[in-house]
């Protein structure tokens, strides 16, 4: 409060997932203001970006990390999310009371921010209210009825909206939250193990991640009772086979988390929808002139209700392009037009991809313009084209070039100005981009990435052929030669993660 904050004031929490993390979001909410959760391991320029459209009012940090904010007011906190600031705000605040909860702000002031991969080459805002927040914790509390005494996992990572998801419901019923170390996350046969450890009743997990932990007999030994899931379709493997169960959910960040949610699938299933909509929430699917399809034709979703966000921060011409009029629900009503295709199948709805080049990757939403802009601030890049590889598990760039230069500078260029998640695991130079007739990157000519070695080298041993077999079942690929490599071929950090374990089992090594 002494350094600002307030309603319609946002504090940036730049900490790592834990107590010190969740302890500041409910400190910022109390003193009235909205929080915008930063990750540490954002490159600095995307941070700087983000404080300055945000127009923060201060920064919780840790100690350590106060350098990184010479331009605005910090607070500092130690690991459990006490006051450590050397700039005395703490003895400045002293015994004060805080304002009463009916003081704090009216329910559509702003709750959170939080920032999404842009079609316009920068990250946008996405804003939203106490009231849609408090429309998701009604509807998580009456559909799981999560108790006091239950452990509830905290997996997202901070600058993921999913985090309000995981945290609110939690402490708004009194369970408990499990936050695994990040080296648990990194492997899920750790993560299973973890969970079953610690007695987790629930967990909310990234569709990639979800399929991996169902593939992990430890979670019929003790381990959740209830895995939550969404981000990406969801596929079961013939051989995944638990008595967990799985529930599949939808909704953009602008639809406050959560905009449809299946019924309990027990595997192994069949083909999966993204479930009905959740109370207060309409799902209108409409053609190019916004009239409704017939039920099993694709059209466009529009979401409108009472869980739609306020809009994009500092963005209004972003806001109205993408929040329009409803036309069918009550006067000075919105929808949010997502750009994905759907079709209705009985009351539930089927997912059919994207109607621009948004793509998701191992359940990450990215804009590919973001990319482009980035690769194209490099001073040899003439042209860059980003998108999803074949399989839709890899993000790709294919680049052309004034000159030669290593693939490794490109990708450190990238790695220093956007989110891991967005930086192209593999980044092709070509000579000149394949145009159509009409002037415009001819995508289907470019070249794959997961073309194999040029000279196919077989495995040489017994050892060898191992390593082959575990790489093409967790690729989903033909046996590798000794020269392919993993990530040309479709690998990522889950995939690695899950070869590692596969490895482990069959060598009896770490």
């Amino acid at each position: 409060v002494a350094a600002g904050a307030g309603p319609e004031r946002v504090v940036a929490v730049c900490l790592p997932r834990g107590a010190a993390f969740v302890t500041a979001l409910v400190g910022v909410l109390r003193a009235g203001a909205a929080y915008l959760p930063l990750d540490p391991a954002l490159p600095p320029a995307r941070v700087d970006h983000v404080l300055a459209d945000a127009g923060v009012t201060c920064v919780v940090t840790a100690p350590g990390a106060v350098g990184r904010f010479p331009t605005t007011p910090v607070v500092a906190v130690d690991d459990t999310g006490a006051v450590v600031d050397p700039a005395g705000v703490a003895a400045e605040v002293g015994d004060a009371p805080l304002a009463a909860a009916s003081e704090v702000g009216h329910p559509d002031c702003l709750a959170y921010v939080v920032y999404t991969s842009g079609s316009t080459g920068q990250p946008k805002g996405v804003a939203v209210s106490h009231r849609t927040l408090g429309c998701l914790l009604r509807w998580h509390l009456h559909r799981y009825r999560p108790r006091p005494g239950e452990r509830l996992a905290q997996l997202a990572r901070v600058s993921f909206d999913a985090a309000a998801w995981e945290i609110w419901p939690a402490l708004v019923a009194g369970a408990a939250l499990e936050v695994p170390p990040d080296d648990v996350l990194a492997r899920p046969d750790l993560l299973a193990a973890h969970l079953a450890d610690r007695a987790v009743t629930s967990a909310f997990a990234p569709t990639p991640l979800a399929e991996a932990l169902l593939d992990h007999p430890v979670l019929t030994r003790g381990g959740p009772r209830r895995i939550l899931t969404g981000g990406d379709v969801l596929h079961a493997r013939e051989e995944t086979v638990t008595d967990v169960e799985v529930v599949n959910h939808y909704g953009p960040t602008e639809n406050t988390v959560v905009a449809t949610a299946g019924g309990a699938l027990r595997a192994p299933w069949g083909e999966t929808t993204i479930g009905a909509p959740l109370p207060g929430v309409r799902c209108y699917v409409l053609d190019r002139w916004l009239r409704p399809v017939p039920e099993g034709t694709p059209g466009e979703l529009y979401l409108g209700g009472t869980s739609v966000a306020r809009g994009y921060v500092a963005a209004p011409p972003g806001t109205a392009a993408r929040f329009v009029a409803d036309p069918f629900g009550p006067s000075g009503g919105r929808m949010y037009r997502t750009g994905d295709r759907v079709s209705w199948w009985g009351r539930e709805l089927r997912f059919h991809g994207r109607t621009d080049r948004q793509v998701k990757v191992r359940g990450f939403r990215i804009e590919p313009g973001e990319v482009e802009a980035v690769l194209l601030a490099h001073p040899e890049v003439r042209a860059a084209v980003v998108g999803a590889s074949g399989r839709g598990d890899v993000l790709v760039a294919h680049v052309e070039l004034d000159r030669d230069v290593a693939v490794a500078e490109l990708a450190e260029h990238a790695r220093a100005r956007l989110p891991e998640h967005l930086v192209p695991t593999v980044i092709l130079p070509v000579g000149t981009m394949p145009m159509t007739s009409s002037g415009k990157v001819d995508r289907a000519r470019l070249p794959e990435p997961a073309a194999p070695a040029a000279e196919f080298a077989p495995p040489r041993d017994e050892g060898e052929e191992l390593i082959a077999e575990c790489w093409a079942e967790v690729l989903s690929c033909a046996p590798p030669g000794v020269h392919d490599d993993f990530f040309a071929l479709g690998g990522h950090s889950l995939a690695a993660a899950r070869l590692a374990a596969r490895l482990g089992e069959i060598f009896d090594v770490d």
